[in-house]
């Protein structure tokens, strides 16, 4: 027999790609950092797989959390596009819901981002559906050869077709869709109800909007990775917003599902650890180089959400409940016109990076203050492999005081901390206290380079006692990305009273979903004995526009207890209820997951000896120098020991800062647990 093959995830970042081998035979995982190339995103996955040849030997499977279709996105870099629409609609794009999203709401100078297709090539078909999907006017075939006409002339580089009322009879969408195909050979045409068969003509246009512009550029990418994988015969996987993989194919056909790719594997590989290490209530804090995203997880489960905000447009797909902040390493400190210091959300990137990087960056940014305030050392970063330059950030902090006359590098330093610390613990508010949750009920599961490194302010900002700082957290992504299950998720509209609902008929729509997710799993290779199978609603008060999705214990389980769990879920997120009113079902979803047998995490080595620093320099914490701050290899701590902060503890690719009154232990798995011993901060 021939050795088993391995596994890799690749997370592909701004600045680093962060990998994570895994070498079935002994279960050894090895963990590297590679620098990313904005331009070419594949140079850094191929350094990869020849990383792993040399380690292990064959690989079988290749999960890739990528970038690709959100940069594409936030920098305007997608698909020239063209729409068909019924007639009557070609301005829903812009007109939306005829409200402004927070802030823009009570936002004087808030201005919408310009639609992703121009209005000329927006076109109108003679067509029309009723809300229960019968046709009130057939689909004119003049019409539609008009429109197809038009765009032979507009040339786009994918066709978005969206007709009123076609998530409940997709038939004319179809149709039109044959015709462009045969107008248009080669360009790719997103149809709505493939993409998101539930009522909402806006949702559905604008997630059909941007799924057309990201699949040229995704399709590109992922081929090109695909074919020189399958040379291998090695299987290549993406992760999805959702929390799960996806086929290299199904990715390509549908890339708006992975907008939040590297922070759901963050996710994962969160879940991954606190599971191993039963901490089942945690907040994680993710946070690289450009910005931070927290989630809350409880009981193991990561909050979902089935809307956000993407180029002023909402995504409506299932996905990990994620809040972002434009707080990371390399966010820029500058003065505002008022007078304010700000931190962010621009970021100096990776290059020309912070002035400490040497790579002609001028400007203050966070990892400037931190290595002013002793938390980082001239060769902390990727373990070495990036020098930083002490001076070089002390020249761009004196610049920048002396916008404001402050003439103490040291104090600016601390004020920068101190703004992105508070932009952090808003984002845990958020996603917590806006939400009817205590943040002290959770731990602070730091990640990303950056996260353990300001893990304990803000823990202490929140009024969390506890922080579980994972092994290797600037790669807990890539971890994450090899955890993770294979998933789809099936969605069924619904009408009417949850009172009035019928168990057969709701169990006959769930047998119908589940046999269409199952022969998708069998198809990505996945047999019977590797399925599972969740169930949940989405429930709403009569009357409301927005509910909430219940998981349900079992796909029979009674209206009565589904309602009563919705009933005690609404109170807790919005404050107040109407227990007794009228629910109705809005839809039915199946989450499918093919299982994956996930890494498992070797026991971390006793300490042997007394608990040594590797060195000492000054630290600035807290507003208290420390003249010998100590500095500890993370690698050197075995399980069991303890120290208290103030401290450092360095390891490859990430830095914890023990702040003073946080107590540090290292337990059986390697995991530094930290705890608040003392509330006295001394400001």
């Amino acid at each position: 027999m021939g050795k088993p093959p391995i596994r890799i995830g690749i997370d592909a970042g701004g600045t680093f790609t962060d990998c994570v081998i895994h070498d079935p035979v002994g279960g050894a995982l090895h963990i590297r950092k590679l620098p990313s190339t904005a331009q070419a995103p594949e140079r850094a996955v191929m350094a990869a797989l020849a990383l792993a040849d040399r380690l292990c030997g064959p690989i079988g499977r290749v999960v890739h959390g990528t970038t690709v279709g959100t940069n594409a996105l936030l920098e305007g870099r997608g698909a020239r596009l063209a729409l068909l629409t019924t007639a009557g609609f070609r301005d829903l794009l812009e007109i939306g819901r005829t409200r402004r999203p927070a802030p823009g709401l009570f936002d004087t100078s808030a201005r919408k981002p310009p639609p992703l297709i121009e209005r000329r090539h927006r076109l109108e078909v003679v067509e029309r559906l009723g809300p229960d999907g019968t046709v009130w006017t057939p689909l004119d075939p003049a019409s539609l050869a008009r429109a197809c006409a038009k765009l032979a002339q507009i040339g786009p580089e994918a066709v978005v077709i969206c007709f009123l009322h076609a998530w409940a009879n997709p038939d004319h969408e179809r149709q039109a869709r044959a015709a462009v195909e045969r107008a248009l050979p080669g360009v790719p045409v997103q149809i709505s109800a493939d993409l998101l068969p539930v009522p909402g003509e806006f949702e559905r246009l604008a997630a059909s909007t941007i799924n057309a512009y990201l699949r040229p550029r995704m399709a590109r990418y992922l081929e090109a990775l695909d074919r020189q994988l399958a040379e291998r015969n090695t299987t290549l996987q993406v992760m999805g917003s959702n929390g799960g993989a996806m086929t290299a194919a199904h990715a390509a056909l549908q890339p708006i599902r992975t907008i939040l790719s590297g922070p759901a594997g963050g996710i994962q590989g969160a879940r991954h650890v606190c599971r191993a290490a039963k901490v089942a209530d945690f907040i994680t804090c993710d946070m690289g180089g450009t910005s931070t995203d927290v989630c809350l997880v409880q009981d193991l489960i990561p909050g979902e959400s089935a809307e956000s905000r993407m180029a002023g447009l909402p995504l409506t797909l299932p996905q990990i409940d994620i809040h972002t902040v434009g707080a990371g390493g390399g966010s820029l400190a500058r003065w505002e016109p008022e007078g304010l210091l700000r931190v962010g959300p621009e970021s100096a990137g990776a290059r020309p990076g912070p002035a400490a990087y040497g790579l002609g960056g001028t400007e203050m940014t966070l990892t400037d203050a931190a290595l002013l305030l002793g938390w980082l050392g001239e060769s902390s970063l990727a373990g070495g492999a990036v020098r930083l330059d002490r001076e070089a950030a002390r020249r761009a902090a004196t610049d920048l005081g002396r916008q404001a006359g402050i003439d103490d590098p040291l104090r600016l330093a601390e004020g920068i901390v101190r703004i992105a610390v508070t932009h952090m613990a808003m984002a845990i508010r958020e996603i917590s206290l806006a939400r009817g949750h205590d943040p002290q009920d959770f731990t602070l599961v730091p990640m990303g380079g950056a996260g353990p490194m300001f893990a304990t302010l803000v823990a202490m900002e929140m009024g969390m006692r506890r922080v579980l700082v994972p092994l290797h957290p600037g790669n807990l992504s890539a971890l994450g990305l090899i955890a993770a299950d294979l998933r789809h998720d099936v969605v069924q509209s619904h009408g009417g009273r949850a009172a009035d609902a019928d168990p057969h008929g709701l169990a006959e729509a769930f047998a119908r979903m589940r046999q269409s997710a199952a022969w998708r799993l069998v198809e990505d290779g996945f047999p019977a004995g590797r399925q599972r199978f969740h169930y949940a609603l989405d429930l709403r008060h009569a009357g409301h526009a927005e509910g909430l999705t219940v998981p349900l214990r079992h796909a029979g389980e009674s209206m009565k207890a589904v309602v009563r769990r919705f009933e005690e879920r609404f109170e807790t997120r919005f404050g107040l209820g109407k227990r007794g009113g009228a629910v109705e079902v809005a839809a039915l979803r199946v989450v499918a997951l093919g299982r994956v047998v996930p890494p498992a995490l070797p026991p971390w080595p006793r300490q042997r000896g007394p608990v040594r620093a590797m060195a000492r320099r000054v630290l600035h914490l807290e507003g208290r120098r420390i003249g010998q701050g100590p500095i500890y290899d993370r690698a050197a701590l075995g399980a069991g020991a303890r120290l208290d902060g103030p401290a450092i503890i360095e390891e490859y690719g990430s830095t914890t800062v023990v702040a003073p009154g946080w107590r540090a232990r290292v337990d059986a798995l390697g995991n530094l647990r930290l705890t608040m011993t003392s509330d006295d901060r001394r400001r």
